[in-house]
């Protein structure tokens, strides 16, 4: 893929600032041209500041044509790296979802190893989620002493002393790095 380099966009601007300088010599020009008509200047001298006026607008197009390509150019190579980060997120997100549904199968399996109930694995991953009681509470639609219970009884039953005790067993695998294995679980 192509990619710009910092001399293409130092070109670029000095490009601009090559134009603007040529505009202004050129709208003094013709200012020249039209005071100088009106002053009865000879014809020749009219010729070679005609002459000027043609160099600047040839000047200008070929300068606004070389910049426009640059940035052509630049919009491509944008474009390019955009697709390719597209690219890069798609696949990032659907290694995610693969590793999130393992994630999600392993923790389902580890409550049923513990014989959590169904209102207990609904707690358990509420509370993995990181959900205080209250908010548990309110979106399971019973007390908060209920959601008390159910997270007492995934702590005895699992034998984890509490919430964070909870996380870290379902976490610990994740963040070790890739090389080393968990000793606790080999």
């Amino acid at each position: 893929m192509y990619r710009l380099n910092n001399l293409e966009g130092l070109e670029a601007k000095r490009n601009i600032i090559t134009s603007f300088f040529i505009a202004i010599i050129l709208v003094f020009t013709i200012f020249d041209i039209l005071s100088d008509q009106s002053d009865g200047v000879g014809t020749g001298h009219l010729v070679v500041e005609g002459l000027i006026v043609a160099c600047c607008v040839v000047s200008l197009f070929f300068l606004w044509s070389k910049t426009l390509s640059l940035s052509l150019k630049r919009i491509r190579a944008t474009e390019g790296e955009l697709l390719e980060t597209k690219h890069s997120v798609e696949k990032w997100r659907s290694r995610a979802e693969d590793l999130l549904k393992g994630l999600g199968e392993a923790i389902h399996g580890q409550f049923i190893e513990w014989n959590l109930t169904e209102a207990e694995q609904d707690v358990g991953l509420l509370l993995l989620k990181g959900l205080t009681i209250k908010e548990i509470a309110s979106m399971r639609e019973c007390s908060e002493k209920t959601v008390r219970h159910h997270a007492s009884s995934i702590y005895h039953k699992s034998g984890l002393q509490g919430r964070s005790e909870l996380s870290a067993f379902f976490l610990e695998d994740l963040l070790l790095p890739l090389h080393q294995t968990n000793p606790s679980r080999a």
